[in-house]
């Protein structure tokens, strides 16, 4: 049996060669373990890595950083143009600086809410975390503590806001549980 990360990898170097990108899309609720398995693929692949959580414009930014993900991100790269978007300062509540991401062979992109919707579409492989509930706050909490804690119950409604209708896990190539 494959591991998580051998089984997105093998999804990777699957895509045909092109001159563009293959984009990688880890996506799952807060929690999930997505900036993990997004850190060890990218060192397999040698792949840059993109994180969702500095295009959101604070917490009840989902669907704002999805559609900087697609603009910003995802259809420069699917052109072969360099990316380049905003980072958002978690301190000061403002976008503070700027990140540039170069065509690579491979760019992973990860965090909640990004491969669904127009994302979708520009993705070559889209993963879903499954978690359960308790072991993602547990996790969450570990990780960002008082920071996160206050805002969990707001984030987990937009997080089903967002998911619900769209569905992310039901148009995954790998759906990777636990």
């Amino acid at each position: 049996m494959l591991s998580p990360v051998d089984r997105v990898v093998r999804r990777a170097v699957m895509v045909p060669p092109r001159p563009t990108p293959v984009l990688v899309g880890i996506d799952g609720r807060a929690g999930a373990g997505k900036t993990t398995l997004a850190g060890l693929v990218a060192k397999r692949l040698h792949a840059q890595v993109v994180h969702l959580d500095e295009l959101y414009d604070g917490w009840s930014g989902g669907a704002a950083g999805n559609r900087l993900l697609v603009k910003r991100v995802l259809r420069p790269l699917a052109r072969g143009e360099h990316a380049a978007y905003p980072v958002f300062d978690w301190e000061t509540g403002e976008y503070a600086s700027r990140r540039r991401v170069e065509p690579a062979v491979y760019v992973v992109v990860e965090g909640v809410f990004s491969t669904i919707r127009a994302a979708r579409d520009l993705l070559d492989v889209r993963v879903w975390l499954e978690v359960p509930a308790p072991l993602r706050r547990e996790r969450a909490l570990a990780r960002d503590g008082d920071g996160f804690a206050p805002h969990w119950d707001a984030w987990a409604r937009q997080e089903d806001e967002l998911f619900g209708p769209d569905r992310p896990w039901e148009h995954a190539h790998e759906v990777i549980e636990g």
